[in-house]
């Protein structure tokens, strides 16, 4: 029978010769070279004695060292066991054992850090419910050097029973991005259910620029998140004890990126009471970036054919005209429809189509306008006074219709204002599509309408 227990200093050195033999095994060759030649057998004996309030030990009936777990506030720092002890459930206990530490001492979540390239380590960690948040540059000394292992950090929630362990982060939550779900995804981990706080538009101005987006649409944004179970809107910035006991928060989540100071100063409540957990901050991406990647992003150039908000070099002369230009016209005219061509290949060069109605050589009525590929356009009608509510104005647009469809149009287009005829076009058949309000004077609109043939 194994039993854990508290180490003694006569466990040490035993303790000494288990870590030297433990940690060569799970960390040369994924650490630096330097490190492992300083990780000698004199140089455990040398640290370990002072460990030993730190040290649980597992030990057999007949007093043999089976493998020990060292925990330090919420970081269970070093869970190694014999090679006679592998595989026979005496490494779960010890892990066991270090999580009900860690839960006892207050803290809600226990974390530790794994070498990268130890792949049996981590395994054991996937089995027994630890989660891998991320990669972990971790900091250690050897003979006066100080090294950085490549570690992942490994947690698992540790005090609440399923169903209550409710986690909070608050957030601006602005363009919503990847580095969001990120961020949502790895609180997620450490409880059941998510609680998002989203700050308001004031308060998020009175230490950065102003949300782009507004509160309703960021708080509607995150409330899509997979990951989120509550949203609170108009969270408050310094969170109390009042507002963690109102809404149950277990464990308060934030990105690495903020100073313990800030932490503290923040979120004083949860850094006191253990329960404040980072997870790594997403560098690659913020919405001040995705700002900037706009302001980067290359403007298109705009065709010769098209005008230009460029302001005019000293050799450029422009002559506004009062009247009539025939000469502009024919070449804006050229000039458009020479571009038109070259974007629809393929489509037939626009052409006029006019209607004429005239009774004993008088002109009563006319319409004037277009077809281009599928679309046709109204431009101008017109029916004699004497002529209106005889039916004049139905027939000149059946006609006009009627060649647009031949010539394989699907639909027609006009606009009309208010003080014109949009209603008679409306009793034909044509339907209002857009309202320009105000136009050309208030009180008056000018009015689009379609029509399917």
């Amino acid at each position: 029978m194994t039993s854990i227990r508290p180490a003694t200093a006569a466990d040490m050195a035993g303790v000494a010769d288990l870590w030297h033999e433990a940690w060569h095994s799970g960390h040369a060759g994924h650490v630096p070279d330097r490190l492992t030649a300083l990780r000698t057998s004199e140089a455990f004996h040398e640290r370990t004695p002072s460990r030993v309030a730190d040290t649980t030990v597992a030990v057999s009936d007949a007093g043999e060292l089976l493998g020990f777990v060292m925990v330090v506030g919420d970081e269970v720092e070093q869970v190694f066991v014999g090679p006679s002890a592998r595989g026979s459930g005496v490494a779960a206990d010890l892990l066991a054992e270090a999580e009900r530490q860690v839960a006892a001492g207050g803290h809600g979540s226990a974390w530790l850090a794994v070498v990268a390239g130890n792949a049996r380590a981590r395994r054991f960690y996937d089995k027994h419910g630890w989660v891998d948040s991320g990669d972990l540059p971790y900091e250690v000394t050897a003979a006066g050097e100080t090294f950085v292992s490549p570690c992942r950090r490994y947690v698992k929630r540790v005090a609440s029973p399923p169903g209550t362990a409710r986690v909070y982060v608050d957030m601006v939550g602005d363009l919503f991005h990847a580095g969001h779900v990120t961020l949502l995804h790895e609180a997620r981990r450490h409880g059941d259910r998510l609680v998002v706080g989203v700050l308001s538009d004031d308060t998020v101005a009175a230490y950065k620029r102003r949300p782009i987006m507004t509160l309703d649409e960021r708080v509607a944004v995150i409330e899509a998140c997979r990951y989120v179970d509550e949203v609170v809107a108009d969270a408050p910035f310094h969170v109390t004890e009042d507002f963690l006991a109102a809404h149950a928060i277990t464990t308060v989540v934030h990105g690495d990126d903020l100073s313990p100071e800030g932490a503290e100063t923040v979120y004083g409540p949860a850094v006191a009471a253990g329960t404040y957990v980072t997870v790594p901050r997403t560098s690659s991406i913020s919405t001040s970036q995705l700002i900037q990647r706009v302001l980067d992003a290359p403007v298109p150039e705009v065709p010769a054919s098209a005008s230009s908000s460029r302001s005019p070099s000293p050799s450029e002369a422009i002559t506004t005209t009062a009247g009539a230009d025939p000469e502009l016209d024919q070449r804006l005219s050229d000039e458009l429809s020479a571009f038109n061509a070259a974007a629809t290949p393929g489509v037939a060069a626009a052409e006029e189509l006019t209607v004429r109605m005239e009774t004993e050589g008088e002109l009563i009525a006319g319409a004037s306008g277009w077809t281009w590929g599928q679309a046709a356009g109204i431009a101008m009608t017109w029916v004699r006074q004497d002529q209106r509510g005889a039916g004049v104005g139905a027939r000149l647009l059946a006609a006009f219709e009627s060649e647009a469809a031949d010539r394989g149009c699907t639909h027609v287009f006009v606009t009309s204002f208010t003080f014109q005829a949009p209603e008679f076009y409306q009793r034909l058949g044509y339907e209002e599509i857009f309202r320009w309000d105000s136009v050309p004077t208030p009180g008056r609109d000018d009015v689009h309408l379609r029509k399917n043939l």
